[in-house]
């Protein structure tokens, strides 16, 4: 299957296959379909090329496989190594939405069978994704707003109501499933609690009944039921359920009753061009191998739609040559249409915004489309920052937290509270070293707090306070690491910030994040006015250099919510077009599937 489908012809798989069962003649250590791919000694073999392409990228995954996590190896696969992910992140459609919800499903089950045992093999995942079958699934919801299509079982729709409902394949056999006795029951002298009052068979009809109004209740407004007359893999024609049967829908003055006739030509728009065909076939395998990185392949696949076309106009491949194809020139005019292309059309459903987002926005619209509108999958997997920050708050939150009197703020406590709490399955998917680095680096970043927060003389009034604010019809949502309160009742604002020792700050008057602080502080009930100061308090840096204060003032608390009105008023108008600097791109998790990238 894996050859055919990086289009390897019949003919060469059945050659490869016919000598695979020379090789294993006599042998019980496997097929040897790769042993053959990896020599190609193959008599009158063609496409040599790709197939030693496929084996390269063959062997990439085997070496993968050999040396990372499950969850790793699928991440890789769907998101850096193939094209799988990229080709279904730069529209808005159902159907992409709906293959990016089933592959986030299968790594988020690699997840969790990780944390259950974390020497978990490639093998042994696989295996449990075969239990998983037999268990109902859905797609992620709330994603695309009221446009947005859920698929799911009938089981999984219990307790919940759409406003348009559509039950397929409500057909013989397949609803009510076909009847099978059970090799054992239960005596009814043995059994306890309720006896069925019919007999088994019957009891399953009605059961299946059951689950089908299940199904119908599910509905507000509209109900589609629906059932095809034939099956693309079998000859005999198929008929509607019984349930449905004894609805009588063509005579049911209530029920609408429509046959569609997929073959009907009142369904073609127009003629179907062979060659154009043929020639969207090949477009797309070069995609597939460009995505792939596999270009020699992707040649390939470009001369012979190069040769479609000649023989589209000339009736014969005759007199076609390729040898100045790849001398061919670029148009000026591409780059410019390019630009003018947006694919764009999914917004931002959600109502609530919080700072990281705005940040998101700030640096690039685009970036903030794919992570907050698609919510497609980084590029890189790891996140272990966002578990460093999280650990150091939940140490300094303890003892800050001014309802806590018995709170221990000694050092060798707040060190032995991060041995303790450490969680290695953070780092599932990094290396030990990254994980040591980690953990060692936070032993100073703690010492300095420790030894700031003994000489503080200021009462803390509150840690890790929530709060929620109104800002361009969104709510902004988040919390403030530290407020202080000076002996001449003045308020100051505090952030902590790990990592970034050797990050050059800028104007901390003009930052949003603490501009949004302000706003919050102002806003609550507790507070009711701005704070004196606000600072950001990187634990990482030396010694004098890790406080950068801003005294605050009502014009730049005013100027930052301006533009945070004006981010919102973008939202709300889908503009996500790209804004993309060499920096920001360099660094931006969606760089590899971007087609505005700098």
């Amino acid at each position: 299957r894996l050859l055919e489908e990086y289009d390897i012809r019949p003919q060469n798989i059945s050659k490869i296959n016919r000598e695979a069962g020379v090789r294993a003649r006599g042998k019980t250590d496997g097929d040897y379909t790769f042993d053959v791919i990896s020599d190609l000694k193959v008599e009158h073999l063609t496409q040599k090329t790709q197939i030693r392409e496929l084996f390269t990228t063959i062997n990439e995954f085997i070496k993968l496989a050999k040396d990372h996590s499950p969850s790793q190896v699928i991440y890789k696969i769907i998101r850096n190594k193939t094209d799988l992910y990229k080709k279904i992140s730069n529209d808005s459609s159902i159907e992409s939405f709906i293959e990016r919800s089933v592959l986030n499903s299968v790594l988020n089950n690699a997840y969790d069978f990780e944390k259950i045992n974390s020497e978990v093999t490639v093998k042994e995942f696989l295996e449990f994704t075969e239990q998983l079958n037999q268990f109902d699934v859905e797609t992620k919801k709330d994603m695309s707003g009221d446009d947005a299509v859920q698929v799911s079982t009938i089981h999984k729709s219990k307790g919940r109501e759409f406003e348009v409902v559509f039950i397929v394949d409500v057909a013989t056999y397949k609803m009510p499933m076909k009847y099978s006795e059970k090799s054992f029951y239960v005596p009814q002298q043995l059994a306890k609690g309720v006896i069925p009052s019919a007999t088994p068979k019957i009891e399953h009809t009605r059961e299946e009944r059951r689950i089908l109004y299940v199904g119908m209740t599910r509905t507000i407004s509209h109900l589609f039921l629906m059932y095809p007359t034939q099956y693309e893999d079998r000859s005999r024609a198929n008929k509607a359920s019984k349930f449905l049967e004894l609805l009588k829908p063509k005579e049911n003055t209530s029920v609408n009753f429509v046959k569609f006739d997929s073959n009907s030509d009142d369904n073609i728009s127009a003629p179907v061009d062979v060659f154009d065909v043929i020639k969207n076939e090949y477009i797309e395998k070069a995609l597939k191998n460009l995505h792939s990185d596999q270009f020699q392949s992707a040649i390939h696949k470009i001369i012979e739609i190069a040769k479609i076309d000649h023989y589209k106009k000339n009736k014969s491949s005759d007199g076609f040559s390729s040898d100045n194809l790849l001398q061919y020139e670029p148009d000026p005019l591409t780059d410019e249409r390019l630009a003018g292309t947006n694919p764009i059309a999914m917004g931002y459903e959600n109502q609530k915004l919080s700072f990281s987002k705005f940040d998101d926005y700030s640096r690039c619209p685009k970036m903030f489309w794919y992570k907050h509108v698609l919510n497609a999958l980084p590029r890189n997997q790891e996140a272990n920052a966002l578990y460093k920050g999280t650990i150091f708050h939940k140490i300094v939150e303890d003892v800050d937290n001014p309802e806590m009197p018995e709170k221990k703020s000694d050092l060798k406590s707040m060190l032995s509270e991060l041995e303790s709490s450490w969680n290695q399955s953070n780092y599932l998917e990094s290396s030990v070293q990254k994980e040591t680095e980690d953990k060692q680096s936070l032993v100073p970043a703690i010492t300095s707090y420790q030894k700031w927060n003994s000489q503080n003389k200021n009462k803390v009034t509150d840690v890790e306070l929530k709060f929620s604010t109104q800002i361009g019809g969104f709510q902004v949502n988040g919390k403030i690491d530290r407020i202080e309160k000076t002996p001449e009742g003045d308020f100051i604002i505090i952030d902590y910030k790990t990592g970034g020792k050797n990050k050059k700050v800028g104007k901390v008057e003009e930052s949003l994040q603490l501009n949004m602080y302000c706003i919050a502080l102002q806003e609550h009930k507790k507070y009711g006015k701005l704070p004196k100061t606000a600072s950001f308090f990187y634990v990482e840096k030396e010694e004098g250099q890790q406080f950068f204060d801003y005294e605050v003032s009502k014009i730049n608390v005013d100027a930052a919510k301006k533009e945070f009105e004006t981010f919102t008023e973008s939202i709300k108008n889908k503009d996500f077009d790209a804004t993309p600097q060499s920096f920001t791109c360099k660094w931006c998790d969606y760089n590899d599937i971007c087609e505005d990238v700098e």
